[in-house]
């Protein structure tokens, strides 16, 4: 007898064990165990690809309006800006500001604090900004840009907007109010910033809202996620990590729980594996013992076994990536679809938020992983029932 033999005759025992046709509990299970284990992976891909998409497109607002890092101008003459600029990672270093106003929108009586960032006027055209018509009786008024978020209503036309920013001296405190027409709107991510207005440098300075003294620097990075390791070793540099980076580590946990908690869907169609598993051991105790007896090792028999559980956990696993990936491609229309039969209204809005939907190769590889890991387990679980089974007693209740 060739070696292979007893291999090729466990696999094709294991198969037929598996998907036999006879309408039996266990091929029920096999079934179900099947389903579950494609759906729990197909969902989890399917999720997480979806929660990805979000995050990039959140990220690409966030970086846009938010500083990688900033330089005060009290030590900016302290620095080397051509060395800082020739830094590899380095993609620009401009002139920014920031401060906090009040700002009171026309024709609505209540103040509300308000961001202002003031940018280089080439920066302010490089944002996704919607024109609003200008207006007629509106003359000799600098014009800025205004969040959405900021109304709560969408303007026909432009709208003036007077900002106060207080003015402290060693004698003296007082406001300075300045007029300002809003030419532009735009969104930003509702976690980042609430309400934020844009405007150029000069037209806060000729205003009298900042001083020079307040210009800061704006460095700019490939890759905002590296700006620590970019500008390491440069002092008093303040960057978004140290406002924000609690913000983003709680969506990274935020995603990790995602994983776990659909993981275990997958944990518990692997428990319908060690069902079945079970089931079909006690249902074949006549066959375990005519193999014994026949004079075939007890190793073999066990892989039989080990076979037919890993046909399922396979297949499963197999089943489930190739349909989370394919649909993971139409998640975002097929979202779209589901909001627009629901609420027409919103879809505009799902749209801006979710862009597209992204797989991530080690998303993929972590499920693949971590559902065989618990496949496997579920299969060895049961395998020690086949070592406990007498040949005798089993004969004995098969004759």
């Amino acid at each position: 007898m060739r070696p292979s033999t007893p291999i090729l005759l466990a696999v094709r025992i294991g198969f037929r064990y598996a998907w036999s046709r006879r309408r039996e509990l266990s091929r029920v299970t096999n079934w179900v165990s099947l389903a579950g284990i494609s759906f729990g992976i197909t969902l989890l891909i399917v999720v997480l690809s979806v929660y990805n998409g979000l995050t990039e497109a959140g990220n690409d607002d966030f970086f846009r309006y938010v500083p990688h890092a900033l330089i005060s101008n009290k030590d900016i003459d302290s620095y080397d800006l051509d060395a800082i600029q020739r830094r590899s990672g380095v993609e620009a270093i401009e002139r920014f500001v920031v401060f906090q106003a009040l700002v009171q929108i026309e024709h609505d009586r209540e103040i509300r604090p308000m961001t202002v960032y003031g940018v280089e006027k080439e920066k302010l055209d490089q944002l996704p900004l919607i024109r609003l018509p200008k207006r007629r009786d509106i003359e000799n008024l600098p014009g800025v840009a205004m969040s959405g978020l900021a109304t709560g209503v969408r303007f026909r036309n432009s709208f003036v907007v007077s900002m106060t920013v207080p003015k402290v001296n060693s004698h003296s405190l007082s406001a300075q109010t300045g007029a300002f027409e809003v030419l532009h709107n735009f969104s930003i991510p509702s976690y980042m910033i609430n309400y934020l207005l844009v405007a150029t440098i000069e037209d806060l300075l000729l205003s009298g809202l900042i001083s020079q003294e307040q210009v800061q620097l704006r460095i700019t990075v490939e890759d905002p996620f590296l700006v620590d390791r970019v500008l390491a070793g440069i002092p008093d540099v303040h960057t978004w990590t140290k406002q924000f980076g609690s913000l983003f580590q709680a969506f990274a946990m935020e995603k990790t729980l995602l994983f776990v908690m659909l993981m275990l869907i997958v944990a518990l169609a692997a428990l319908n594996v060690v069902a079945g598993q079970a089931m079909l051991i006690n249902r074949k105790s006549g066959d375990i013992a005519i193999f014994r007896t026949m004079g075939a090792e007890q190793r073999w028999i066990t892989a039989t076994f080990l076979l037919h559980g890993a046909s399922i956990v396979i297949l499963g696993v197999v089943f489930g990536t190739l349909c989370g990936i394919l649909l993971s491609h139409f998640a975002v229309d097929i979202i779209a679809f589901v909001v627009e039969q629901l609420f027409a209204d919103s879809v505009p809005m799902l749209r801006s938020l979710l862009r597209h939907s992204v797989i991530y190769l080690s998303d993929v590889v972590w499920t693949i992983s971590l559902a065989t890991v618990i496949g496997v387990l579920a299969i060895f679980w049961p395998l020690s029932m086949v070592y406990k089974k007498d040949p005798v007693e089993a004969l004995g209740r098969t004759i």
